[in-house]
């Protein structure tokens, strides 16, 4: 009989270790806070306030920028320059003038 909620403020369920690894693992997969929330039966809230006590970084930190990379032919690109020195140009006024005469201008 002592167990029983008489009123007054839900007390807390403790955070359970599986709850914290998937917490993390989720966080840093960049799965939107609602979700993460809904999964693990908590408050979007609770879910923030663990999240700090965890260290985990905040949301604007972890947005991932695209690496852009790019692929160069080396043999092409030593073509490009010995073309450039022959005519006196630099590679971009050439590649320029490459494009503007694609395009028929």
């Amino acid at each position: 009989m002592n167990n029983i909620w008489r009123g007054g403020p839900i007390p807390r369920r403790a955070w359970q270790p599986y709850e914290d690894t998937k917490l993390t693992r989720d966080w840093y997969r960049n799965i939107k806070t609602e979700i993460i929330a809904e999964e693990l039966g908590r408050s979007i809230s609770d879910v923030k306030r663990r999240r700090m006590k965890l260290g985990l970084p905040p949301r604007r930190y972890l947005k991932l920028r695209r690496k852009i990379t790019t692929h160069v032919d080396v043999d092409l690109f030593h073509q490009f320059g010995r073309r450039c020195v022959e005519r006196g140009q630099s590679i971009s006024s050439y590649l320029r003038s490459l494009i503007v005469r694609d395009l028929g201008g």
